[in-house]
C-alpha cells in the first residue's frame, strides 16, 4: 500500500514541489530496492529541503533545463493534457472529477452525469511528534508550512511537542488554538 500511496502522487509530478518529488523517489527506492538505495535519495532530499528552491514546482524547474530536456517535459505535459488533464491541471492531488455529457443535436437539451472521487491515506503510527519521524515532514516540508487548528486541551498536552517538531524540521508552523467546549 505504501507503493500505491507514492505512485498516486507521482501522477501529478508536473505540479509537485521539487522536494515532494524527491521525497516520493526516496520512498519508491526504499519500497522497491531497500534502505541502502534510498539513502542517496534521502541525502538529496535533505539537501534540497534546505534550499528555498525546494518549494518550486517541477513545471517551473523545467523552464531552467536545457532545451532538449525541457522539450521532453513539455511533450509529456501535452500528452497528459489529453490523456488525463488532472495530471497537468489538478485542483487537488486527492480529488478527481469526471463527467459525461450528452446533448441533442441542437444542444437544446443536455444531460450530464458528474462525479468526484476523493482519495486519502490513513496511517496509524506512534511517536509522530518525534522530530526524527518523517510522516509530517513528508507532508508539510514540500508545502513550506503547516497551519493547524488545535483544540485547547490537545494544545495543553501536545502543544510544546507540536512546536518543537516543526521547529526542528525547519517548517513554518501556524497554530490556531480554540476551545473545544
Amino acid at each position: 500500500l505504501d507503493l500505491l500511496h507514492s505512485m498516486k502522487q507521482l501522477k501529478y509530478f508536473w505540479n509537485l514541489p521539487a522536494s515532494q518529488l524527491a521525497i516520493l523517489f526516496a520512498q519508491l527506492a526504499r519500497q522497491l530496492e531497500g534502505p541502502a538505495t534510498a539513502a542517496a535519495f534521502d541525502a538529496f532530499m535533505q539537501e534540497l529541503s534546505q534550499s528555498p528552491e525546494h518549494l518550486k514546482a517541477i513545471k517551473d524547474v523545467s523552464r531552467e533545463l536545457q532545451q532538449e530536456a525541457r522539450a521532453a517535459y513539455l511533450e509529456n505535459a501535452m500528452y497528459l493534457e489529453t490523456a488525463d488533464a488532472h495530471a497537468v491541471y489538478p485542483t487537488s492531488i486527492y480529488r478527481q472529477c469526471d463527467a459525461l455529457t450528452l446533448a441533442t443535436p441542437d444542444a437544446s437539451t443536455i444531460e450530464a452525469v458528474m462525479s468526484t472521487t476523493l482519495t486519502t491515506t490513513i496511517k496509524i503510527a506512534r511517536n509522530v511528534l518525534e522530530p526524527s519521524n518523517k510522516l509530517l515532514f513528508n507532508v508539510y516540508k514540500p508545502l513550506g508550512r503547516c497551519v493547524a487548528v488545535v483544540d485547547d486541551k490537545v494544545d495543553a498536552h501536545y502543544g510544546a511537542d507540536l512546536d518543537n517538531y516543526f521547529k526542528a524540521n525547519g517548517i513554518e508552523f501556524v497554530k490556531m488554538v480554540f476551545s473545544g467546549n
